[in-house]
């Protein structure tokens, strides 16, 4: 009698205990983006691990322009890789500025800024309401100490995208060292805000 009521306990105590989450394989294109990005979330070293679902996401769709912008956004491929997918992106989708805006950051970190600039220019022109172009430009022209160009670019980025807390912060950063106190704390009191909305 005992012993009946043990193994009963036990077994009730055992069927509260979840099964571990099982991992299943990703099989769409969709789901290997969705692992990738949840791994680079988690840990920010599982880089080249989020690159190979990447990969295989693009071997899904070939054709599908964001798959190798987002490759080549992670930054994990040799520069030579990541241009070649960017080149890619735009084969499929002429008018992606997001690619252009990714090619001039990288030309800029290897110190040509003629040629950043003019990638720079040319996401704005293709894509004129996507506000990344115009906050490398407005990156760019801060680089260069040309504040009241920044001013007017990340404004505008602003424009498209007013949730943005990151591009406000840097506005309120490059108002600063233009010594413009006034509109600094504006923004900053409106950054803050936004904030506390996402």
């Amino acid at each position: 009698e005992h012993r009946a009521l043990f193994w009963s306990t036990v077994g009730r105590l055992f069927a509260r205990i979840p099964d571990p989450p099982v991992e299943t394989k990703p099989r769409t294109a969709a789901e290997f983006v969705e692992r990738a990005f949840i791994r680079t979330a988690k840990d920010k070293t599982k880089g080249k691990q989020a690159w190979d679902d990447l990969s295989a996401a693009i071997l899904l769709e070939p054709e599908n322009a964001q798959l190798y912008l987002t490759r080549a956004s992670l930054g994990m491929g040799i520069d030579g890789q990541d241009l070649a997918d960017l080149r890619r992106a735009l084969e499929i989708d002429p008018k992606l500025g997001r690619a252009y805006v990714r090619m001039a950051l990288m030309t800029n970190d290897k110190g040509d800024q003629a040629q950043a600039w003019a990638l720079a220019q040319k996401a704005i022109e293709l894509d004129p309401a996507e506000p990344t172009g115009w906050g490398a430009c407005a990156w760019l022209c801060l680089m260069k100490h040309e504040y009241a160009q920044a001013v007017h670019y990340y404004s505008r980025a602003i424009e498209l995208n007013p949730l943005d807390w990151v591009t406000r912060y840097m506005l309120s950063d490059v108002l600063q060292q233009d010594e413009r106190i006034d509109e600094v704390k504006i923004l900053r009191e409106i950054s803050a805000r936004g904030r506390t909305l996402q």
